[in-house]
């Protein structure tokens, strides 16, 4: 098996293991939450400062913060 087949494999496996914590519906909602909140301190982050290194690393975190949400969908995909 090749290197990329082996990482694909352990992503799928790791994927597995979190399918039924993100697929529980109060689990979900306080982690989709947390993430809101994170969100929007970025969002006032990227609204009010003028220096490019604060922006660029509030639109990193911001990137980041999306994908973790999207992460119940590809979980889901899995299948």
């Amino acid at each position: 098996m090749s290197n990329n087949q082996d990482q694909q494999q352990h992503q799928h496996q790791h994927l597995n293991r979190l399918k039924s914590v993100f697929n529980t519906h109060i689990v979900w909602e306080a982690f989709t939450g947390i993430l809101e909140i994170k969100a929007r301190s970025y969002y006032k982050i990227l609204e009010q400062s003028k220096d490019p290194v604060d922006l660029y690393k509030a639109q990193g975190a911001l990137d980041a913060l999306m994908k973790m949400k999207r992460l119940r969908d590809e979980i889901n995909a899995q299948e």
